[in-house]
């Protein structure tokens, strides 16, 4: 099967895959070096810009991305790169060695993926990195909001051990607040916050307070296993249409009698990924999109939610189409739930503190991954965390 893929592959000129790829993987080249039977080389080739393919393989939006943008996908025969970048991860591990020290150190706030791939990369290059985790673990929220049937947390735990075989210092249970991030300033060359976008967006609407809140589910879900706190419900509302209401929906499904996601865009428009709203389709999970949540009010029976139909409309400035209220369509209906996730930001540390271009406006602290874009893909993560890689080099 492989072998078909990899012949596939038409080597473009101008390969359209790679540039739609976050990591910016070196795709047709590794695809060559298989062609040459050379699995090392192929390897090699994935490791300068992927520290984690066995990852991004099996969590990134490849169908928007790499896959979305190949030639061949125009007739719908997209080359399956992700399967490519699986069995050449899966085959082979990482075989760079890490350099002597260069006796500078790096203090990385927050242990998700984006500050783990620039943890082994630092590692690999001499630096000293400490990571510095609010949680119990590391993983962000690979670990806390997909679930288990999503992603094997099994490959997650294989790039926490990479990272701590090469001489990671992790420091659990740690909150870094301003004070804290001066002391670190203090003690450390060069500091990085990666502590993802966990302050979740509000739509200021009548009732909102009694909604639950998606990382919330998520984490009771697949941190604490309560599922019971939510087994006795039978009709859910999820709002939102990106990955985190994907995967609340999908979750509470398993044991949910109904679960209707709500999304005031159409499926086209929604930023989740492809394979996610396909799961939550053959789930069972119904879908009310070009719909907006009004208002929430409490019931003998649970909640009322007030919704009305939406119309698409124009592009707007960030190139999303926009879209308005049908007016004198509004209606009620009722639920036992509704879980807000319409997405989320990155919560300062202080009122001071400010960031444009991974810069902090604090002397020598940058910012990566989700804290920096919003809510990105995992690939995303990771590609931010090489370019910051590339800052902290050229800061010295």
């Amino acid at each position: 099967m492989i072998d078909q893929e990899v012949n596939a592959c038409l080597s473009c000129l101008n390969p359209l895959c790679e540039k739609a790829c976050p990591v910016k993987n070196h795709i047709r080249d590794f695809i060559k070096a298989l062609k040459e039977d050379d699995l090392l080389k192929a390897r090699t080739i994935l490791a300068k810009a992927n520290p984690f393919p066995y990852i991004t393989c099996r969590l990134c939006a490849y169908s928007k991305q790499c896959e979305g943008h190949c030639v061949k996908h125009f007739k719908g025969e997209a080359v399956k790169i992700h399967e490519i970048e699986k069995y050449i991860a899966d085959s082979m591990p990482d075989a760079r060695k890490k350099k002597v020290s260069n006796k500078r150190s790096v203090a990385l706030i927050g242990a998700g993926i984006a500050n783990l791939a620039l943890a082994k990369e630092l590692l690999l290059d001499g630096y000293e990195v400490a990571l510095f985790e609010k949680e119990a673990f590391a993983g962000g929220t690979i670990k806390t909001g997909i679930p288990d049937f999503r992603f094997d947390k099994k490959y997650l735990d294989m790039a926490i051990k990479e990272v701590t075989d090469l001489g990671a210092d992790f420091h659990y249970e740690t909150m870094v607040d301003a004070a804290k991030l001066k002391e670190l300033s203090h003690d450390f060359d060069r500091v990085v916050i990666g502590t993802g976008a966990m302050q979740e967006r509000k739509m200021g609407i009548v009732g909102e307070e009694y909604a639950y809140s998606g990382l919330k589910v998520l984490y009771d879900l697949n941190i604490l296993k309560q599922r019971a706190k939510y087994q006795m419900l039978k009709h859910v509302l999820v709002i939102g249409g990106g990955n985190v209401a994907m995967d609340v929906a999908n979750s509470l499904k398993a044991f949910v009698q109904d679960v209707t996601l709500v999304y005031r865009r159409s499926f086209k428009e929604m930023p989740a990924n492809i394979e996610e709203i396909e799961e939550a389709k053959n789930r069972g999970v119904h879908f009310l999109n070009l719909t907006n949540l009004k208002a929430l009010h409490p019931s003998d029976q649970g909640l009322v939610a007030s919704l009305i139909k939406m119309e698409l409309t124009v592009p707007g400035s960030d190139g999303r189409t926009q879209v308005k209220e049908i007016a004198g369509s509004e209606y009620n209906i009722a639920c036992d739930a509704a879980v807000m996730a319409i997405g989320q930001k990155f919560a300062s540390l202080s009122a001071d503190f400010t960031y444009e271009n991974h810069h902090a406006s604090y002397p020598f602290v940058y910012i990566v991954g989700d804290a920096n874009l919003g809510p990105s893909t995992v690939a995303g993560a990771i590609g931010d965390a090489m370019e910051v890689k590339s800052i902290i080099d050229e800061s010295f």
